[in-house]
């Protein structure tokens, strides 16, 4: 069903299907295009890791779609692994960007999480719960955590005690 006067699909006429938690609407794979300027690269591991995420925790958040064009703003890598999973639809949340707003937006949400560093501390814990609770620890390789494991973290917070006086 194609909006003659703005080219643009209306897909909640489309499908009628709403994500029941957030009320976005549901969309099908096949209708969605990958952004042909996305600047983030996913190679195998950030796609393992997504898929897995998905396996375990369902979908989350929504994929960002300009209603213009169709691409995706932000969750391109989310709708690879949702192709590569089988899955036929995904929530979505609609923006009318211009094509500088949708490539900004496309940068700055992949950049700022890339600038926000880790409090290895409380990773050791969440790791810790996780194992107690027979949980998965997603994204992490076995060495990493080990490393994570290994430190001593109350040697750390008595030096960042000592910085603070």
């Amino acid at each position: 069903m194609t909006n003659v006067v703005t080219g643009t699909m209306n897909f909640t006429q489309h499908t009628g299907d709403r994500d029941t938690a957030t009320n976005e609407p549901l969309v099908p794979l096949e209708q969605l295009i990958f952004d042909p300027m996305n600047a983030r690269l996913h190679p195998e591991r950030n796609m393992e890791t997504i898929k897995t995420s998905l396996c375990l925790y369902g979908q989350r958040s929504n994929i960002t779609i300009n209603r213009r064009t169709m691409h995706v703003e932000k969750g391109n890598g989310t709708l690879a692994a949702a192709k590569e999973l089988g899955w036929t639809i995904l929530a979505v949340s609609f923006e009318d960007d211009d094509e500088a707003t949708a490539a900004g937006y496309g940068l700055v949400d992949n950049r700022s999480s890339e600038l926000a560093k880790w409090d290895y501390e409380v990773v050791s814990r969440l790791e810790k719960l996780m194992v107690e609770c027979d949980q998965t620890v997603v994204g992490w390789t076995l060495k990493e955590l080990e490393v994570i494991r290994s430190a001593d973290w109350n040697e750390q917070i008595q030096e960042r005690e000592q910085q603070v006086e």
